[in-house]
């Protein structure tokens, strides 16, 4: 009955002891990845602004192919909700052109949504 005992706590330590390994191994690259990616800061900018400027750009294409047809249920047409999209490309595009202007200064803390002095 003691050996069974010992066997079960053996491999449930040997199971915490591979969790407690995984997690500091995640912890650990996650750190490592934070410290690269706030360097790296603009690229990441950049490529937001090119997401942003495909969301706008095909946004407009996309209002005006679809925005004439009629809804389904209500006598409008989809311009309503459809406009929604070029405007959130829009404000990704400026929303990313300040984190890249940030990074590029050198701030590492965006300024978005604070007050301007």
């Amino acid at each position: 009955m003691l050996k069974l005992l010992d066997r079960a706590v053996a491999r449930t330590l040997a199971g915490v002891r591979a969790v407690c390994i995984a997690q500091a191994t995640a912890l650990f690259l996650i750190v490592v990845l934070a410290v690269i990616g706030r360097w790296l800061g603009a690229a990441i900018g950049v490529l937001i602004l090119g997401f942003g400027w495909i969301v706008f750009r095909y946004g407009i294409v996309f209002v005006k192919d679809f925005g004439p047809d009629m809804m389904e249920t209500i006598p409008y047409t989809n311009y309503w909700y459809y406009v929604a999209v070029p405007i959130s490309g829009a404000l990704l595009l400026l929303f990313a052109l300040k984190n890249i202007v940030d990074a590029l200064r050198g701030r590492h803390e965006s300024q978005i949504g604070q007050s301007v002095d």
